[in-house]
C-alpha cells in the first residue's frame, strides 16, 4: 500500500518534553487511547450505510490517524464526560487538553484535521497540527497514545430567575490550566502542541 508523503513541517523534536513517568502517572492519569494509521488492519469498518475511507494511495487527503480505546476503556471512551487528556508521542507529552464532553467526541474533532479540509480552510489549525504530527510519528515507526484523567462532576444548586435548580459546573478548564502550569514549572515551557501553532 502507498501512503501519502509525510509533511516535514510537522516533524517535531520531542527530546525536551517530559515523559509519562516523569509527569503523569503520579497524578492519576491512565492510558486511554492509541493513535493508529487509518488502515483496514487497524480499523474494521462498522458502518454499513457509509463505509470508512481508509488510506489507499499517496494522494489520500482524509483521516490519516485515528484513535481507538485501549482494552478495558471502551465504555469510558464513549460515555464518561469531563476529561483532562495528554497526547503522547514516543512516551513524551506533546499536548495537554480538556473536554467537558467525551474523549470520543473530542477525538472525532481532531479527525477533522485532514489535508482536504485544510486545503479548503475549514479545519482548525490545532486539529491539523495534531493530525499531521501524529502521522509523521507513526510513519517513522513511533507510538501515539492518549492518557486521561476523569474530572469528577460538581453539582451546584443555583437560583435562576427565582427558581432553584441543580446544574453541573464545568471545571475541566481549571484542571487543564493547572496541569499546564505544573508542566511549565517542571519543564520550563508548554508541550509543543499545546501552543496552537
Amino acid at each position: 500500500m502507498k501512503f501519502p508523503k509525510v509533511n516535514e513541517d510537522f516533524l517535531i523534536d520531542i527530546s525536551q518534553e517530559l515523559s509519562v513517568e516523569d509527569f503523569l502517572i503520579d497524578k492519576g492519569f491512565e492510558k486511554s487511547l492509541v493513535g493508529l494509521l487509518n488502515t483496514p488492519d487497524n480499523f474494521i469498518s462498522k458502518y454499513n450505510k457509509r463505509p470508512r475511507n481508509y488510506i489507499n494511495d499517496e494522494n489520500f487527503d482524509r483521516i490519516l490517524v485515528d484513535y481507538k480505546p485501549v482494552e478495558g476503556k471502551e465504555e469510558d471512551f464513549k460515555s464518561t464526560r469531563g476529561k483532562i487528556y495528554t497526547i503522547v508521542f514516543n512516551n513524551k507529552i506533546v499536548k495537554i487538553g480538556q473536554t467537558s464532553n467525551t474523549l470520543k467526541n473530542r477525538f472525532s474533532s481532531y479527525a477533522c484535521g485532514t489535508r482536504k479540509y485544510r486545503e479548503r480552510g475549514t479545519c482548525s489549525v490545532t486539529n491539523y497540527h495534531i493530525m499531521e504530527s501524529a502521522y509523521a510519528v507513526l510513519m517513522g515507526g513511533g507510538s501515539v497514545e492518549v492518557y486521561s484523567y476523569t474530572v469528577e462532576p460538581i453539582l451546584q444548586e443555583i437560583n435562576t430567575f427565582g427558581e432553584s435548580q441543580k446544574v453541573y459546573c464545568k471545571t475541566e478548564h481549571h484542571y487543564e490550566s493547572k496541569l499546564i502550569e505544573l508542566y511549565v514549572r517542571q519543564c520550563g515551557k508548554r508541550p509543543q502542541l499545546s501552543t496552537n501553532g
